[in-house]
């Protein structure tokens, strides 16, 4: 008999927005103030745009809506870096926009393959 682990999706929703809310706040902070600025920039945006989508997509769970949340991500993206271009010491960015997207297409794949995963274990 297989068991499967039920996490409760509302961890993953407070998850996402607690996630959501604090890489706003990094993003749209001034560079000279922001507190946690690391040595590698593109590698922030590809965990953080990844793990965006696993919470989102882990805590409203939907197929049809699997798309949608990649959209909504990828121009919220985009509106982050139109948005720095009005802060002091941020810019707009086309290799974080890049970025961001990689991040998103290595989750999306991450669940394509776990999808895969799950049916061979099933049959």
């Amino acid at each position: 008999m297989k068991t499967q682990i039920q996490i409760n999706p509302n961890i993953f929703k407070a998850l996402f927005i607690l996630f959501f809310l604090f890489a706003n706040w990094q993003m749209l902070t001034p560079k000279a103030l922001a507190p946690l600025a690391a040595i590698n920039d593109k590698l922030n945006h590809i965990l953080a745009f990844g793990g965006l989508f696993v919470f989102l997509h882990l805590g409203w769970f939907n197929k049809k809506a699997l798309y949608y949340q990649l959209l909504f991500l990828f121009l919220w993206g985009i509106s982050i870096e139109i948005l720095q271009y009005f802060i002091p010491n941020r810019s707009f960015s086309i290799a974080d926009i890049i970025a961001d997207s990689f991040g998103l297409l290595l989750a999306f794949l991450g669940f394509i393959f776990y999808r895969k995963l799950i049916k061979k274990a099933s049959y």
